[in-house]
């Protein structure tokens, strides 16, 4: 664990984006960082100066006093919910990187096709951390801390489906085709354990 000094605002007006189904998006910034051993400041550099966005777990109960129309979860079963999401980016992390070291040893064998290389979109789930209050009280959250997906935000696949979104312009039909390419080599290469689906992001990168 590291320590640090955040600043989110919670106001309707600041929301990023409309609440989603379980989350809301906030601007968040980042006052101090207090690194550790354990957490050296190139470990958590994307909090040091970086653009990131601060989420929050809700339920869509109808009777809530929060500004977004929806109502927060009580401290424990925020940091319960947002360890399984940390949890999630860090295998998601790990998924993307087994295949681009799936595509690398491909490449270093020899003689399997006279073809050129196809073109390989350089893609990245965002870092990410949780942040918890030090003194939990009535105004304090758990957050999930993130790095902001700049530019238009773009989904590829659906939770139901192995196969790109219609619609999608020839850029991001390639990165939804690549896509489709990582889950199944995620299966395979997990032994049917695991594969990342309801992939979307940036037109650029950054995924989540």
């Amino acid at each position: 664990m590291f320590g640090s000094v955040i600043t989110v605002d919670y106001s309707s007006k600041s929301m990023l984006g409309p609440p989603g189904s379980f989350k809301t998006c906030h601007p968040v910034l980042v006052d101090e960082l207090f690194p550790t051993p354990a957490f050296p400041i190139q470990t958590i550099i994307f909090l040091h100066g970086g653009d990131i966005v601060a989420k929050q777990c809700t339920t869509s109960a109808s009777i809530s006093a929060s500004p977004s129309g929806r109502k927060r979860l009580a401290i424990k079963d925020e940091l319960a919910k947002m360890l399984v999401e940390a949890n999630c980016m860090y295998w998601g992390c790990s998924l993307m990187k087994i295949v681009y070291q799936f595509i690398s040893n491909s490449n270093c064998k020899e003689g399997l096709t006279e073809l050129p290389p196809p073109t390989v979109p350089r893609l990245c789930m965002v870092y990410s951390t949780i942040a918890v209050p030090v003194v939990p009280s009535l105004k304090s959250a758990v957050y999930l801390l993130e790095e902001r997906i700049e530019g238009d935000f773009v989904k590829y696949i659906n939770n139901n489906s192995a196969s790109p979104r219609p619609g999608l312009n020839n850029k991001q039909k390639l990165i939804a085709e690549f896509l489709c390419f990582t889950q199944r080599v995620q299966y395979h290469l997990s032994h049917g354990l695991a594969f990342l689906s309801d992939f979307q992001g940036s037109s650029f990168s950054h995924m989540s």
